[in-house]
């Protein structure tokens, strides 16, 4: 039996498992591999053992905070043991695929696989004086991976044009979510306007702060945005990663909100994508921000499972919630057909298999 070593920060998901049947998406369908393959978790931010590790973990830390990157050669070799015993291994996170092109040596035969979520769009967030020096250590770690898994085509597509690798080495991988955990509520009383979760850097929350004041928003992010001015818009207690914000606590807002939206800035990265099917789960309406990288161009079908809208505009934005606002019909006939799409083509079973896949491939 193959062994297979799956790389993640395993504590957020450790604390997410702790109590009750919980969402399973975040392990990217390898809890399904577990009857053909020898399935092992790793943390990909366990602390290293050692004194030379451990200053060198310092070290890089005090590094990585003047160039903003994250390059840790010392988390690799805490978990090198481990890696050797298997056959092929692979990062869910992209920093840490990096960091396993740039500092382990893989065994004769062992694979090494590096996920990204948005690769192309990684070298736009640096400062000018280091980016050619981060461009350079990632097209050394593209370089040495075995193989590379990527979320969206678009974004796949655009890293192969600036990093110029094999796209023979390069999968897509289809992203599910557990429906049986996130599902709908119809009855539930709908007491939010307007949901938005998330905090990854491409969400544009600032757009909110146009939408017009008698619509009541709530976030849900770890974010920090200036709402001073803005009375319509405010927080929901915690974040979607600190443990005292539920999935169940996430699944029950999601049934009191008339519309999940998800405004993006414009990026090769499918950014949103969670979000937007556990909504859909849910039976919720979904507004999305039509970007480069949207993550599905084949069952997402506008004002039919979701509603699309061009990134950055205000005015469109507010015309499309005027739209579905106050119509309850029309949103719960989008939910219904969001819900449906769901469990056609995103499940954990479909996440599962699309791995499946790669890995034979490999």
């Amino acid at each position: 039996m193959i062994k297979l070593a799956i790389s993640f920060p395993l504590k957020g998901r450790q604390i997410r498992n702790q109590t009750g049947n919980k969402p399973k998406e975040f392990y990217y369908g390898s809890i399904g591999l577990s009857e053909k393959y020898n399935v092992v978790m790793v943390d990909s931010r366990k602390e290293p053992n050692g004194v030379v590790l451990k200053f060198l973990l310092y070290f890089e830390k005090f590094i990585n905070r003047i160039i903003s990157f994250g390059f840790y050669k010392s988390r690799v070799y805490a978990n090198r043991k481990k890696y050797k015993e298997h056959n092929i291994i692979i990062s869910f996170t992209d920093f840490y695929s990096l960091n396993l092109g740039l500092y382990y040596k893989n065994m004769p035969g062992q694979k090494i696989v590096g996920a990204f979520h948005g690769l192309s769009d990684i070298i736009s967030k640096f400062p000018i004086y280091v980016k050619h020096y981060v461009s350079y250590k990632i097209r050394k770690s593209l370089k040495n991976l075995d193989h590379l898994i990527f979320f969206g085509k678009a974004d796949m597509n655009e890293a192969v044009r600036i990093y110029g690798f094999d796209l023979n080495k390069a999968h897509l991988l289809k992203f599910g979510i557990d429906h049986l955990f996130w599902t709908e509520n119809y009855n539930s009383e709908e007491t939010i306007d307007i949901l938005c979760v998330g905090s990854d850097v491409n969400r544009d929350y600032e757009i909110l702060k146009k939408i017009r004041k008698n619509i009541k928003i709530k976030l849900l992010t770890s974010k920090k945005i200036d709402l001073s001015i803005n009375p319509n818009i405010s927080y929901l207690k915690g974040s979607l990663h600190e443990s005292e914000t539920t999935d169940e606590d996430l699944r029950k807002f999601y049934h009191l909100s008339k519309i999940v939206l998800i405004p993006l800035h414009d990026v090769f990265q499918p950014s949103g994508y969670s979000v937007a099917l556990q909504a859909m789960s849910c039976g919720k309406l979904v507004i999305i921000s039509k970007i480069k990288g949207i993550f599905d161009e084949k069952f997402l079908k506008d004002r039919h499972n979701i509603c699309f809208v061009k990134p950055g505009s205000p005015k469109l934005l507010q015309d499309s919630i005027d739209k579905f606002i106050n119509n309850k019909n029309i949103r719960r006939k989008i939910g219904i057909n969001a819900r449906k799409t769901v469990v056609e083509n995103f499940t954990l079973k479909h996440m599962s298999n699309s791995l499946e896949e790669i890995l034979n491939k490999i």
